[in-house]
């Protein structure tokens, strides 16, 4: 009985272990990063930055396609959208509109729509101060120095078309922006918010926004890039280890 209860603790131990070594393992790394924070990538790794933007260029068409961004909206533009997005008012096109009518007006565009609602007033006396960096390099700093490489995967506008004016269009839109860190360094990164997206073609307006959702992929550790996660592997180690042990304490029972 004694020499029963021994291998039982013995087998128990051994599995518990293993528990734990499965729970410390790393899997392959996916991340939701903070929106204004640094996002680290790895050489080789990649992030996807989900963001929003709102025209700039009053008096231009909206843009159907853009590039990366190459530089940073005015600081009360910047100010202003950080509040945008802080009082989320894309999720009502009406606010949103109104927001962009602020930003027209703190650009100075001549014969731009009025700002005079509440909502524009409010962007308005928001657009004081640019929010400050976070720790870590502008991607746009970082493409500048050959680190890295961005390429747009996304751009379309948000909702239907409205008057503004004598005119009807689009007026901000959402977008992917893909950043590879083509560098032999782990950078810490971050989309700063009134990043400027010019367009593709002159005739149409430069847009400028915010990140929404950062969802960064970097490499696997060395000897993890195998086909099944490790967390899984273990977990199939942990269970046929005590289908054994099972099997061998019942025909030990048996005999």
């Amino acid at each position: 009985m004694q020499r029963h209860t021994a291998q039982v603790a013995r087998l128990a131990i051994v599995v518990v272990g293993l528990f734990s070594l499965v729970g410390s393992i790393t899997p392959p790394r996916s991340a939701q990063a903070q929106v204004v924070q640094p996002f680290t990538l790895e050489p080789g790794g990649t992030a996807s930055i989900e963001f929003e933007a709102f025209c700039i260029e009053f008096g231009k068409f909206f843009p159907s396609a853009i590039r990366p961004p190459h530089g940073l909206a005015p600081d009360n533009v910047r100010a202003a959208l950080a509040h945008i997005q802080q009082q989320t008012l894309t999720a009502n096109a009406a606010d949103a509109l109104e927001a962009q009518y602020a930003l027209w007006e703190l650009l100075s565009s001549p014969n731009s729509p009025p700002a005079t609602s509440s909502v524009a007033q409010d962007v308005l006396a928001n657009a004081t101060t640019a929010p400050a960096p976070p720790s870590g390099t502008s991607v746009i700093d970082a493409a500048q120095q050959g680190t890295v490489r961005m390429t747009m995967r996304a751009w379309q506008p948000v909702g239907d078309k409205v008057r503004i004016l004598s005119a009807t269009d689009h007026f901000f839109g959402r977008g992917t922006l893909e950043v590879t860190n083509v560098s032999d360094q782990t950078l810490a990164l971050y989309l700063p918010i009134g990043a400027a997206f010019p367009a593709q073609e002159a005739r149409f307006q430069t847009v400028s926004g915010y990140p929404t959702s950062i969802v960064v992929n970097n490499p696997n550790l060395p000897g993890t890039n195998t086909d099944t996660p490790l967390p899984v592997i273990g977990l199939l180690v942990v269970t046929a280890l005590s289908l054994i042990g099972t099997g061998y304490l019942l025909r030990r029972a048996g005999g």
